[in-house]
């Protein structure tokens, strides 16, 4: 579940034992939001002056959650050597606490749990669009991209919508020419626009971290032309008809939100018939405008 939102940038912003349900849910969606400019520190609950739902944490934080919760279980079962507990056994069980729950529930690998989840991640969304699952796949594309976003400060959403039009062969040995490599100079000039402070910007490092990983990423996506079948023979524009399917134009941000109220305060119908377009029609491309 954690993983399903990270991905799209989103924080619950209090994933606390009583937010969160053994059932896979959670709620208490108040200081909920997407990210604009990739931050995995990013924090939108104000009065967690501590950062513990921060982005980074939230996958940390929602086992920890689920383990207290699952605690007196985990060690009603440890006690009864790793039988299964009787049907009654919530209404029978003593009002005292498991001493091994809390251990036993410990006992699991947390920071195998993280790895598992964020490479669940990198699976479950096809951002990047690889038909094929390497298990390589998070640390070396997976990671290093959200370090790129991170480093130079791009738009979350924005960086992946950008590269839905990536062709791998602007990084190939073919694009050494001239013309070749002013085409994916100019595709990397294209992702660094996403930044909302380009006057800080190092460009020149900026480049060559792009580079590097468009180099990687196209390989990567190279190695698997043969597994596209039903792509007519025109393999990039499947693999981009799939990305834009999996990335959001509009994604409903905090400050979206607040231009979408404000337009219903002022004009209902109108304001209704935005909200309306944006939340059904996210993914695609209107080249009219909604109003």
């Amino acid at each position: 579940m954690v993983a399903g939102w990270q991905v799209y940038g989103f924080i619950h912003g209090v994933i606390n034992t009583d937010n969160v349900s053994i059932m896979g849910l959670t709620i208490d969606y108040g200081p909920y939001a997407f990210m604009d400019v990739f931050n995995p520190w990013h924090n939108c609950n104000h009065s967690d002056l501590e950062g513990r739902y921060a982005y980074k944490y939230e996958p940390a934080v929602i086992i920890h959650a689920l383990l207290d919760a699952l605690a007196p279980l985990i060690g009603a079962e440890d006690e009864l050597g790793g039988k299964a507990v009787s049907p009654d056994w919530a209404r029978m069980r003593p009002r005292r606490r498991s001493k091994n729950g809390p251990n036993a529930a410990k006992s699991s690998s947390r920071s195998s749990e993280m790895e598992r989840v964020a490479e669940e991640a990198w699976r479950s969304n096809t951002a990047v669009s690889c038909t094929r699952t390497d298990k390589d796949d998070e640390s070396k594309l997976g990671r290093p991209l959200l370090a790129l976003m991170d480093d130079h400060k791009l738009d979350f959403h924005g960086t992946f919508r950008r590269l839905c039009s990536f062709r791998p062969s602007l990084a190939s040995a073919d694009s050494d020419s001239d013309a070749g490599d002013a085409d994916l100079r100019a595709f990397v000039d294209s992702l660094l626009t996403l930044t909302p402070e380009p006057e800080r910007l190092d460009r020149i490092k900026a480049h060559s971290d792009w580079l590097d990983w468009l180099l990687r990423y196209a390989t990567r996506i190279e190695s698997e032309r043969d597994l596209w079948t039903g792509s007519g023979g025109d393999v990039d524009a499947a693999r981009e008809k799939e990305m834009r399917a999996a990335n959001p134009r509009f994604v409903l941000r905090q400050w979206v939100l607040e231009e979408v109220i404000q337009k219903v305060e002022t004009d209902v119908e109108s304001g209704k018939r935005i909200l309306r377009i944006v939340l059904h029609g996210g993914h695609q491309v209107r080249h009219r405008p909604v109003v």
